[in-house]
């Protein structure tokens, strides 16, 4: 991918598709790990 943004090989619709890719595994890591949190107050660890 890098290599493809310094030739300037990259189309916007290209670039586009990637960072809205991007974004929604951000937005899903960002959910998961708001349901990791939840399951750790619900769930006290037993020892």
């Amino acid at each position: 991918m890098e290599q493809k943004i310094l030739k300037n090989e990259i189309s916007i619709q290209e670039l586009t598709a990637f960072i809205n890719e991007s974004k929604e595994e951000f937005l899903i890591s960002i959910e998961l790990g708001g349901e990791a949190d939840i399951n750790a107050k619900e769930e006290p660890i037993q020892g």
